[in-house]
């Protein structure tokens, strides 16, 4: 990040959009939630070198050091659709199928929208919406990923995973600038199959990411959990849990690896 070019990142760009560089923000989400976007067709930009309050699914505290990881939000107006919760993880297997093209080809993802490798989390991606009109909603993609391991690298979030970073799977130095251009790309370029052509162009891509499928797993939701065999995610983006009561969809909650040990 110290090195970072907002310069060199539109350059790398084949669209207009509008980027802006803060040094610190309680929240890059909550930046752009409270910002106006007023065309559908562009990207507005927020990358932070610090966030003071950042959070991930649920509210839960994302340690964003300083210089430390990209933390970046990307809003616009996406379509009214009654698929929109599946948007997360097609951008996720996008972003996903980036970063292995840039070398990061251990990288996996982890139901719905987490980066991980190792068994550690690298990152994630938080979208929040709000409707503008009949037509739009305002759409924020949160996007979070450890450049180097925050401080509290020994502590593991709250459902056991410990941090990794891009800087320790990574053989070589990479220009940041650049990664960030081509995540903006991943996302443009999603967002527009999407609209178009909904989850399923994602879903075999997402499905070859999955690092946990097959695993016996738990989801833990604020109103149950339940616990089975992980058997993928169908063609809408639900999660499918077999266990001796049947067959279940899941549309939200964490998700606990339980084949691993302590």
């Amino acid at each position: 990040m110290k090195a970072l070019s907002i310069g060199k990142i539109q350059g790398s760009l084949d669209f207009s959009t509008r980027i802006t560089l803060l040094d610190t923000v309680s929240s890059t989400n909550a930046y752009l939630m409270n910002s106006e976007l007023e065309d559908p067709h562009s990207l507005s930009i927020v990358i932070a070198r610090h966030q003071s309050d950042g959070y991930g699914r649920n509210k839960s505290k994302w340690v964003s050091d300083y210089n430390a990881g990209i933390w970046m939000s990307i809003g616009t107006l996406t379509k009214k659709t009654k698929d929109i919760s599946s948007l997360s993880l097609a951008i996720a297997a996008g972003l996903t199928e980036m970063l292995h093209l840039n070398g990061f080809t251990r990288i996996g993802l982890k139901w719905p929208n987490d980066f991980v490798c190792e068994g550690k989390k690298l990152g994630g991606i938080l979208i929040e919406t709000k409707p503008t009109d009949r037509n739009f909603l305002k759409t924020i993609i949160g996007i979070g990923l450890n450049l180097d391991l925050p401080d509290t690298s020994n502590e593991k979030e709250a459902f056991g995973l410990k941090p990794i970073s891009l800087n320790s799977i990574k053989k070589g130095s990479f220009d940041v600038s650049f990664m960030i251009a081509n995540l903006i790309s991943s996302v443009n370029s999603t967002i527009n199959i999407f609209e178009c052509s909904g989850f399923d162009p994602f879903a075999r891509t997402w499905r070859r990411y999955d690092v946990y499928n097959g695993s016996n797993i738990q989801i833990v939701s604020n109103n149950y959990k339940i616990s089975g065999a992980n058997s993928g995610i169908n063609d809408q983006g639900a999660l499918i849990i077999n266990n001796e009561k049947g067959s279940h969809k899941i549309y939200g909650g964490t998700l606990i690896h339980l084949d691993t040990e302590g």
